[in-house]
């Protein structure tokens, strides 16, 4: 082993070549995780920028706003003041609303948002990626 090592140090062509190597891919590898997250931050974006624009939405626990929809979930009540939001909340099943609101309005991880409902983590991804899979659907359903 350390002859191999020893090899390797006095070797500079063969220790160029394997640092490029390495340089190349760990620089490849970084580039498309960028992209990749900058995917997803745009694909968020939109989603939400479509669903709930924070401006014209209030999430909050406290404050009543004339004609928004209240929502309970665990122990927090959510006040909705966008119209197409609460229409499109409506149309969910309970769990997969409440995995939404509180992933979404009040940012919990699905860690918290697992120990709040009294479900495994699992089960708070899967109701998530199918509530937002279904309010999509609805959406291109009200536009056609």
């Amino acid at each position: 082993m350390k002859e191999d090592l020893n090899e390797y140090q006095t070797d500079e062509s063969g220790f160029r070549a394997r640092f490029d190597v390495f340089f190349k891919t760990t620089f490849r590898n970084a580039v498309g995780d960028f992209i990749k997250k900058e995917i997803l931050r745009s694909r968020r974006e939109e989603l939400y920028g479509i669903i709930c624009p924070y401006e014209r939405c209030t999430f909050d626990e406290t404050e009543e706003i004339e004609g928004a929809d209240v929502y309970e979930v665990g122990g927090h009540r959510i006040i909705v003041s966008d119209e197409r939001l609460s229409k499109l909340l409506d149309r969910l099943t309970k769990r997969r609303r409440d995995v939404f609101l509180l992933t979404t309005a009040l940012e919990y991880s699905y860690r918290e948002t697992a120990a709040i409902l009294g479900i495994s983590m699992e089960t708070v991804k899967s109701a998530k990626t199918r509530a937002l899979r279904d309010i999509r659907r609805m959406m291109a359903e009200n536009e056609s």
